[in-house]
This record gives C-alpha cells, structure tokens and sequence, in this order.
C-alpha cells in the first residue's frame, strides 16, 4: 500500500511536467524527536559511517535503514523503481526531453539528476576528469585595477 501511494504521486508529477525527482530514505539528524527515540533503542551506532551515511541520502548508493518493515534492499529497490518509473514516464510524455538530455550527456554539463548521474557514470567509466567549474562572476576590483593600469 505504501508503495502503490508513492508510485500514484511520481506518476502524477510526471504527468504534471515536473523535470526532476528526488527519493531518499528517511534522514534521522541529531536533535530530532525521532533521533533521540532511536537512540535510546540503541539502534544508532554513533561511528563515522552512520554521520558518513547523512551526506549520501540522495545518491543511488543503498542507504541505511530504520525501518521496521522493510530491509535496507528493498528500500533501495523501491527507490531505484520510483526513479525509473519517474523518468521513462517523463521522458515518454515529453519526447523533446530526451533530445535535451541527449545534448546534455553530449556538452558535459547536465541540470537534472538524472543527466548529472549519466554525466557522471560515463566519467568514471572513461575515467575523466570532472568538468571545469564555470568562470567565478565575482567581482574582483584588484583584478581591474590591474587591467586598467596596464
């Protein structure tokens, strides 16, 4: 039931046009309610790869789990399922889309997640190096005061 929920509500932003889909599971940071109730159940080990663990809740990696009901793999099978059900929906409804994510992957430069981890995928594969960072728009006034007295 759950899940039939969550899929219904990616089917409808799909469907309502929205480009870009986040799923995570559930973030438990210190000094919520809910952080302090597992602690006490002893069920937060307070190692660097719990706190490691807070920084990769958006990324495909399989995420840890507090859950009662369901295992830390069918949570990431859940997740990778919406992520696909999201995408190819998208990209079905709005054909044009692909051409845009197609001349993404081509440039380097992506602005979804899911151009951003193609992008990426294809760097590791290849091993190359990460893109440039644009040009800083910052405004540098020694920078110009030394182009102006030259």
């Amino acid at each position: 039931f759950f899940c039939f929920n969550t899929y219904l509500f990616i089917i409808k932003m799909a469907w309502a046009g929205i480009d870009d889909l986040l799923m995570t599971s559930l973030s438990v940071y210190p000094g919520s309610e809910i952080f302090e109730r597992l602690s006490k159940q002893n069920k937060i080990n307070f190692e660097d790869e719990y706190f490691l663990s807070l920084s990769s809740q958006g990324s495909l990696n399989v995420s840890p789990t507090f859950s009662n009901h369901y295992s830390r793999t069918e949570l990431h099978l859940f997740k990778m399922g919406g992520f696909m059900l999201f995408y190819s929906l998208s990209l079905m409804i709005r054909p044009w889309r692909l051409v845009l994510l197609i001349r993404e992957l081509c440039s380097g430069q992506g602005t979804t997640r899911l151009s951003m981890a193609l992008i990426n995928l294809r760097r590791r594969m290849l091993k190359l190096p990460h893109a440039r960072p644009l040009p800083s728009l910052e405004f540098k006034p020694e920078h110009h005061k030394k182009e102006m007295t030259k």
